[in-house]
């Protein structure tokens, strides 16, 4: 049976350019999630608000719409 390591070590996607999701400054909100073996952008709960969206370019909250400028 062959061992096989790898020298890589994993990388956090989301701190670069916040791995290309959707982001709002202003607010602090941030849907970049880091996982084993990439990223995933999710729009997300935020005081009891479903977010919704791609996830990339934008996500929309009820009563509230959050467009990425960046």
């Amino acid at each position: 049976m062959a061992v096989t390591f790898f020298t890589d070590v994993e990388t956090n996607e989301c701190l670069e350019n916040n791995g290309g999701c959707w982001q709002d400054r202003a607010a602090n909100l941030t849907i970049c999630r880091d996982t084993f073996r990439a990223r995933v952008c999710e729009c997300l709960l935020v005081d009891g608000v479903q977010f919704k969206g791609d996830g990339y370019s934008h996500c929309e909250g009820e009563n509230q719409d959050f467009i990425c400028t960046d």
